[in-house]
């Protein structure tokens, strides 16, 4: 079709259109709406009548055409709409329409009328898309079918919608058009959030459908509103109480959408779409009292509509903004359908599609017909967004407040509850229904003590083989705490304990306790600037520690070693212990991730701790056959409970060895083999233990308890199908003693999210807004927890306690405390609780809690970081990374990310470290300095170019594999991080149950395929002192003993090792601080000769060859001339590409040239190596400097000792010198070569041919060939 016989549509149709393209489906286009006939209508005079309306207005006859990826209409003299009849003995009028409400029209045919016989009733249905008809045009419909049916067919007046659209096109051209831009651009420029978003609900409904609830008001009160407002309209009230509902639910500010008329003259008698939608927001920042509001809801209004010409359709265009800009629209309805037409009672209904753009639509409606009718308040709402349940919240509420708030207007916004004085009432009373009676004369230790009389040859603790019963246990634990109390510890007095996994950690907290000291545990795994500070702020009496941890902890701390020093406490089997402790004393204190960059001590106290364990036991029932597993680090709080609890009831503690509790296998095989009844999982480590374990090795358990982050619905589906117990989701911070609700959990259909339950005994939970006013059901806010388990505070930080435990204005009675968790919930239609993430930058890892504030301090104390912002990250699966941006400072170069992890490890623990890090010019921030997530770059890592560093040796690719497989990364090299590389404690430790010569520790010391094979073959040295052990044969006739080159490493002799028979054992050489993990010193070759020859001793049993290569050349002559005095038989002493620079002329050389010039820093050095063949482009810059280092210091060594050789004129038996071809340092010297023969009785040269100086990497088969006898 031709374009000339076209005509332009209208901005909002062509909107309608283009939302259309995007959603094909959808029915939200639908206009409609019926009249219903009281008696029965021909239905030739209603066709005559529809016949006439389609005559007169233009949109009835016309069709939609898209013509080269743009839409036009045409003109047409027929109806484009269908006119159809039927008759029904009986239909739900209601329903029939719903369904055919729910079936789009084309644009062909935009409309139909259906003309319905039911019964004696007559009924008139029209259905018009959207893109010629509005909500308007329906009554402007039923107006003009009245007219028709009471006036007759008189002369056709043609309303023509081109007008409008011609209008607009030429005011597109206008100064005008250009001012309304600029004011709407002015207007959408902010970001706003997204309305009533607290009142989103996870349902398990998969349908968009739209549905609508009511509420009505009394028209007499309606009318005592209107009269009140005076000259304010009604329109805007409504407005003001959706901005105030938003507001008091916890929202931020939004922009709402607001139908606008436009239309004026004769406009108002045209079916068409002119109804604007704007987007329309109020500053709530500026807003003091509802006065407030509504004087800028007035004002906003009207400089709206000066500017309503500009088509708001198109702002996307003009912006970056993409959709709407507004989730919820509001809409005022002022109904006056004909109650009577030609004499026939009628009533009249719009059909509302079952769709919509909008997430929630108010819709305020007043029928100006029946003026005795109450005024209807309906809410449209997507039922995949919101439950029945809050909408009558928000539905009630917007009732009460409009009826009310009218006659004080003056009241402060911040003092508007957000819900009414009965409903709150009834909360309350909900609320204290934890109140119970528990033991709260009785300390926690008290309980221990009354089992330790009566059941004295019970076992308290297994650990390891070892067996401590409950006398044993209360008799070192008295005798402990009697030391403890001559040692200046009283109640309330801080103790400190630094040990690994042990009895000896339950010794010493129980003997605090029962000191009436609070203990205070130190993780040694902790980096250690963190330990320091913690033992400097605590400012401990005394440290309770293992002999191990000596280096530590401060030299001038009192410091009991529990392990080594255990006999001094004999002396004190006599002395009686003084019982001191009340229940309002301290317990302990836990240290807690800081937002200003240090951790906070939170103290606990004996009462609180009484109330969880005594609730524990009536919810759980422990007996005394139970077994609990002791596997949480002691520095997060569950541990508590584990300690306590089984000890209270006479049951046993089951101690998991340290570092278990991160491996599946190991936790299966102790469950099976201790019987264990009961243990506590973070919902991560349970993902990974349920998907690896088999369900038999658990057959004993009873119950497994899981809190520290959130449960996923999944997970809890797995484990109740897996494993036949109990499954409990507790919640709660540090600064509640342990855990404050619970949730035992059940299957239940369509749960997406796993509650964390009701509150336990003696505890309130409530859910407030910014103003701690309480929050309907269903609604989310801040989580404050109230009650007896509230902690003391924080240590020697009185304002923070002061900001976090803040006065309790909702029960006061219960408990004048309450604290302020930055938790997000909401309670349920249960009412139960449901944890919806955090308020602020706190999050949580692997159940371990977070301050990204703390994280970001760190970095900020680096050289190059100028700002640093940490985010959160998640998988599909749930699991949580850090990513750090990075603003770094303009004077400064970036830092390697390697680099930057390492010195970020000296000051936070592991968790802590970012995984990914990327470097921006500038942090991007909203308009209130806040991080603008949405603007940060996304994570990329596959679109770097890096070089792709190949592995050496069999070790490197099969963890390379692994690596692989792990991060589902296909191009990745042994140099590469695994953290980096989206790699999380939970892949680490899938990828440690496959790869078993490592724990998850050393995949967070050692993060690369390189680092690892490294650290296992160090792992290997521990076995053999020095010397890591490359091959092994137990038909071994010799052993083979590898000196690596100058800054060279044990690794490099992996392929020789492979090219060996098996007639030799093969071991290298690990010098003393040559390793990229291990800080270790250098040390001189006289020493390190040492420490290789005693080794040899006593580790390598039969004949050895030594082999050194180059420099390694004068270690290797000098460990064969311990080994020689020692009495070990040395067959042969082989070197490699070296002369004993011992000549004067080469003395001078080297002297001059190499360390004059080569040595004198890095990049020389770098020259150097790579002149004489080296390779070291595979190395990052940090091990570049290291190797140049190690490289500078084994030549200088070298050359002292070859001096000090041909000054004391050392000899052995005999020598076998290699040389390669090529060599460009031995090729052109074969004299100084040569002067070998002054140091060995016989001397035996072998050349490899077309072989330069690294020949031991390049011709490891050859040089292996020559070393078992056999020629080059």
């Amino acid at each position: 079709m031709e374009k000339d016989s076209l005509f332009k549509v209208s901005f909002i149709q062509r909107s309608m259109w283009l939302t259309q393209k995007m959603n094909p489906d959808s029915e939200m286009f639908n206009v409609g709406g019926y009249c219903v006939f009281e008696s029965h209508v021909d239905e030739r005079w209603i066709k005559d009548c529809l016949v006439s309306i389609i005559n007169e207005q233009e949109m009835l006859r016309i069709r939609f055409v898209e013509v080269e990826d743009d839409i036009f209409y045409e003109r047409c003299d027929y109806a484009t709409g269908t006119i159809e009849v039927s008759s029904y003995e009986s239909l739900d009028v209601a329903s029939y329409v719903e369904d055919q409400m729910s079936k789009r029209l084309s644009l062909e045919h935009p409309y139909m009328f259906t003309i319905m016989h039911v019964g004696q009733k007559t009924v008139i249905f029209m259905k018009m898309h959207h893109m010629i008809c509005d909500g308007y045009s329906v009554s402007i419909f039923f107006d003009l079918f009245k007219e028709k049916m009471e006036q007759g067919n008189c002369e056709a007046k043609v309303w023509d919608y081109t007008e409008y659209i011609n209008a607009e096109a030429a005011y597109m051209k206008s100064e005008k058009f250009i001012k309304d831009k600029e004011f709407w651009l002015q207007h959408v420029k902010d970001e706003k959030g997204v309305a009533f978003e607290s009142c989103k609900n996870n349902l398990s409904v998969d349908s968009n459908s739209v549905s609508r609830q009511s509420v009505f008001i009394d028209r007499d009160e309606y009318e005592k509103v209107v009269k009140s407002l005076d000259k304010t309209s009604v329109f805007h009230y409504a407005i003001t109480i959706i901005y105030l509902l938003n507001y008091v639910f916890d929202n931020d500010d939004f922009y709402l959408g607001l139908p606008i008329l436009n239309r004026v003259g004769k406009e108002k008698k045209v079916i068409g779409p002119y109804i604007k939608m704007i987007p329309f927001s109020v500053d709530m920042s500026e807003c003091k009292t509802v006065s407030d509001i509504l004087t800028r809801v007035q004002g906003y209004i009207f400089d709206c509509y000066r500017h309503l010409k500009f088509p708001v359709s198109q702002l996307s265009q003009y912006t970056n903004r993409k959709g709407l800009l507004y989730n919820v629209a509001f809409s005022y309805h002022r109904v006056n359908f004909p109650d009577v037409i030609a004499g026939i009672g009628t009533s009249n209904v719009y059909a509302n599609p079952n769709e919509q753009q909008e997430d929630l639509v108010f819709r305020l409606i007043e029928n100006i017909v029946y003026r005795d009718n109450d005024v209807e308040l309906c809410i449209d709402y997507k039922k995949d967004v919101f439950n029945t349940n809050t909408i009558d919240n928000i539905l009630t509420r917007f009732k009460d407040l409009f009826t009310t708030i009218y006659k004080a207007l003056d009241t402060e916004i911040a003092d508007v509850e957000a819900m009414s004085e009965k409903d709150r009432q009834k909360m309350l009373e909900h609320y204290s229904s934890t109140t119970c009676s528990f033991p709260n004369m009785n300390c926690i230790h008290d309980f221990f003590e009354k089992q330790a009389s009566e059941r004295k040859d019970a076992i308290a603790v297994r650990y390891e083989g070892e067996s401590v019963t409950y006398k044993e246990l209360e008799n070192r634990t008295r005798k402990l705490a009697v030391y403890l109390q001559k040692n200046n510890v009283k109640c309330n007095t801080l103790v400190g304990i630094c040990m690994e996994r042990s009895v000896e950690m339950v010794e010493a907290i129980i003997a605090t306790y029962r000191s009436g000291g609070a203990y205070v545990p130190i993780d040694p795994e902790y980096p250690r600037d963190r330990i320091e500070y913690m033992v400097e702020d605590s400012n401990a009496e005394i440290i309770i520690a293992q002999k191990k941890f000596e280096a530590l902890l401060p030299s001038d701390k009192k410091i009991f070693y529990i392990d080594s020093e255990k006999n001094l406490l004999d002396k004190y089997e006599n002395d009686e212990l003084i019982k001191c402790v009340k229940p309002d004393n301290w317990a302990y204190m836990i240290y807690t991730s800081g937002s200003t960059g240090r951790p906070k001590g939170a103290i606990n106290l004996h009462s609180a701790l009484v109330n969880r364990v005594v609730w524990m036991q009536k919810e759980m029932q422990l007996t005394d056959k139970d077994v609990v597993l002791q596997k949480t680090p002691f520095s997060f709080d569950v541990s508590v409970w584990e300690f306590v609890w089984p000890l209270m009831i006479g049951a046993t503690i089951v101690m998991a060895k340290p570092g278990g509790h991160r491996n599946p296998d190991y936790l299966a095989d102790i469950i099976e083999k201790e019987k264990v009844t009961t243990l506590h999982f973070v919902p991560s480590m349970l993902r990974i233990f349920s998907d690896n374990v088999v369900a038999d090795k658990c057959k004993f358990l009873k119950r497994i308890i899981c809190s520290g982050e959130e449960l996923k619905a999944d997970l809890m589906s797995d484990c109740l199908r897996k494993f036949n117990c109990d499954l409990y989701n507790l919640y709660g911070p540090t600064e509640a003693a342990i855990d404050v609700s619970y949730w035992k959990c059940y299957a239940r259909d369509g749960l997406k999210s796993v509650p964390i339950g009701k509150p336990i005994d003696n505890i309130q939970l409530y859910v407030l807004n910014k103003n701690r006013k309480l929050l309907p059901d269903g609604i989310s806010g801040e989580l404050y927890i109230s009650g007896v388990g509230l902690a003391y505070g924080y240590y020697n930080k009185e304002e923070l306690t002061k900001e976090k435990f803040v006065d309790n204005t909702i029960n006061p009675k219960f408990c004048q405390r309450m604290y302020k968790t930055a938790d997000l919930a909401r309670y349920n239609e249960q009412r139960e609780i449901e944890y919806l993430g955090r308020a602020d930058f706190q999050v949580k890892i692997n159940g371990l809690r977070i301050e990204l504030g703390e994280i970001e301090y760190q970095l900020e104390k680096l050289d190059h970081v100028h700002q640093a912002k940490v985010i959160d990250v998640s998988d599909s699966r749930g699991n949580k990374s850090l990513v750090a941006y990075i603003e770094k400072n303009s004077n400064q170069e970036f830092m390697d990310v390697r680099e930057m992890k390492r010195m970020l490890k000296e000051n936070l623990p592991v968790y802590m470290v970012p995984t990914n890090y990327v470097y921006l010019d500038k942090l991007p921030l909203s308009h209130n300095g806040k991080l603008d997530r949405k603007a940060l770059p996304p994570l990329n890592l596959e679109s770097e170019k890096r070089e792709i560093v190949l592995p050496k040796n069999p070790e490197e690719e099969k963890l390379l594999v692994l690596f692989k497989e792990m991060l589902e990364v296909d191009e990745l090299g042994v140099e590469d991080d695994f953290f980096e590389y989206g790699g999380t404690s939970l892949k680490g430790i899938q990828l440690v149950s496959k790869y078993e010569k490592i724990e998850l520790e050393d995949l967070y010391k050692y993060s690369t395929v390189r680092d690892i094979a490294e650290y296992v073959l160090s792992k290997k040295m521990d076995r053999f002192g020095c010397l890591s052990a490359l091959k092994l044969s137990d038909s071994a006739k010799a052993n083979l003993i590898c000196i690596p080159y100058g800054g060279g490493v044990a690794s490099v002799f992996y392929n020789l090792a492979d090219q060996m028979s098996d007639d030799y054992n093969v071991y290298a050489v690990n010098l003393r601080g040559h390793s990229y993990i291990k800080n270790e010193k250098l040390v001189d070759l006289d020493q390190m000769s040492m420490i290789i020859a005693t080794d040899i001793c006593k580790y390598v049993k039969g004949d050895v060859i030594v082999y050194g290569h180059c420099v390694g050349s004068a270690m290797a002559f000098e460990v064969s001339r311990k080994l020689k005095m020692i009495g070990v038989n040395v067959l042969r002493l082989v070197v490699g590409g070296a002369s004993p620079y011992c000549s004067n002329a080469v003395k001078r050389v080297c002297a001059k040239g190499v360390v004059s010039y080569y040595y004198s820093n890095d990049e020389r050095v770098e020259a150097f190596i790579r002149k004489i063949g080296g390779v070291v482009s595979e190395l990052s810059y940090e091990q570049k400097h290291q190797v140049y280092k190690w490289f500078r210091h084994d030549g200088r060594n070298a050359m002292k000792y070859f001096e000090k050789m041909r000054k004391e004129k050392y000899k052995v038996d005999n020598i076998t010198v290699i040389l390669g071809e090529d060599d460009p340092l031995t090729c052109t010297s074969l004299k100084d070569v040569h002067q070998w023969k002054y140091h060995a009785k016989s001397v035996d040269y072998k050349n490899i041919s077309q072989a330069g100086h690294y020949f031991i990497k390049s011709n490891s088969k050859e040089v292996a060939e020559l070393l078992m006898g056999n020629p080059a």
